[in-house]
C-alpha cells in the first residue's frame, strides 16, 4: 500500500512509492441527442438539462482530426460557463481572451468542440474521488491541475499557460505583424504559446 507508513515502533514514519493510475477519458458534449455540441452553438434546452453541474472541461481545437490546442477548465456549473465564452462580460478577461482566439481559429477554418472529463472513481489517502465530489472546489482545481499537467505530454498547444500580461504581449507583437499574411501572425502566436508551455515545464522540473 502506497503512502506513509509506520517504520518501527521509534522509527517514525516513511513514505513509500506512490503509484497512482486514473481511468478518464475526454467526452463531446452534445447540443442534443447524438448530436455534438460544436462552437459557436447556442446553449440549447438539452445542453442544459445534461450540463447544469459541476465538472471539468475543455475546449478543444482539431485541424484534420488532430488535437492541435486546448483550453481545460472547470465549472461549479458547465453549462454557466459555456454561457460566459459565447457572451462574456467585459470584466471576464479569460473569458474574452479565449472567446476572441475561438473566433480568429473557427474563421481559419478549425473545428472547435467542447468536451467534459469522465473519470472512474479513485481513492485518495481513503478519499473517494467520484463524480458527486466535484460539488467540491477544491476537488475540481485537484483533476483540471492533473488534466493540465497531463496535456503537457500532448502535441498541441495548451492555452492555459502564461500570463494575461504575457498572452497580452504576445498578441500585441502579432497584431503588428502585416496583416496581409495572417498566416505568419498565427505561427509566431503558436510558437510564443509554445515556448511559454516549455518553460513552464521547465520550471515544474
Amino acid at each position: 500500500m502506497a503512502g506513509w507508513v509506520k517504520s518501527g515502533p521509534t522509527d517514525g514514519w516513511r513514505l513509500t512509492a506512490n503509484s497512482l493510475s486514473i481511468a478518464w477519458k475526454w467526452v463531446s458534449a452534445e447540443c442534443e441527442v447524438s448530436t455534438a455540441y460544436q462552437y459557436p452553438s447556442r446553449v440549447s434546452s438539452y445542453f442544459r438539462r445534461s450540463y447544469s453541474r459541476p465538472g471539468i472541461y475543455r475546449w478543444a481545437l482539431f485541424e484534420n482530426n488532430v488535437l492541435t490546442a486546448a483550453y481545460v477548465g472547470e465549472a461549479e456549473d458547465i453549462c454557466r460557463r459555456v454561457g460566459g465564452y459565447l457572451n462574456p462580460g467585459s470584466s471576464q478577461k479569460t473569458n474574452v481572451r479565449i472567446k476572441a482566439f475561438l473566433d480568429e481559429r473557427r474563421t481559419a477554418g478549425v473545428t472547435i468542440r467542447f468536451e467534459v472529463l469522465e473519470f472512474g472513481n479513485f481513492v485518495i489517502n481513503g478519499l473517494e474521488i467520484n463524480r458527486d465530489r466535484l460539488t467540491n472546489p477544491y476537488v475540481r482545481k485537484l483533476i483540471e491541475n492533473l488534466a493540465i499537467a497531463l496535456h503537457r505530454s500532448e502535441r498541441c498547444v495548451l492555452l492555459n499557460s502564461g500570463t494575461d500580461v504575457v498572452e497580452k504581449a504576445i498578441d500585441r507583437i502579432a497584431s503588428s505583424m502585416p496583416a496581409s499574411n495572417p498566416e505568419a501572425r498565427e505561427n509566431f502566436r503558436r510558437s510564443a504559446i509554445k515556448l511559454i508551455n516549455r518553460d513552464s515545464d521547465k520550471a515544474d522540473s
